[in-house]
């Protein structure tokens, strides 16, 4: 199965083709003039990352079925 995270400006959400699979809110921040996305759950999770290869690897840690093969990033707006 083929999963795409859609990243837009306040909301991120891991479709699959049988609908979506979790959905964060998006916030961005300033670390020593590097800009950090925070992907923050309703639980209170946050996956923190700087690049997609960084963000890419903590989902696969984070969910278990994905791997860099099934996994697709977009984004839009601020983060395209």
């Amino acid at each position: 199965m083929q999963y795409k995270l859609l990243i837009e400006s306040d909301k991120a959400v891991l479709y699959s083709s049988a609908g979506s699979v979790a959905r964060w809110e998006v916030e961005t921040q300033f670390f020593r003039g590097k800009r950090q996305v925070a992907l923050l759950s309703e639980s209170g999770h946050a996956l923190l990352f700087s690049n997609s290869g960084s963000l890419t690897k903590l989902l696969i840690h984070r969910f278990p079925f994905l791997t860099e093969q099934n996994l697709s990033i977009e984004s839009t707006g601020d983060f395209a």
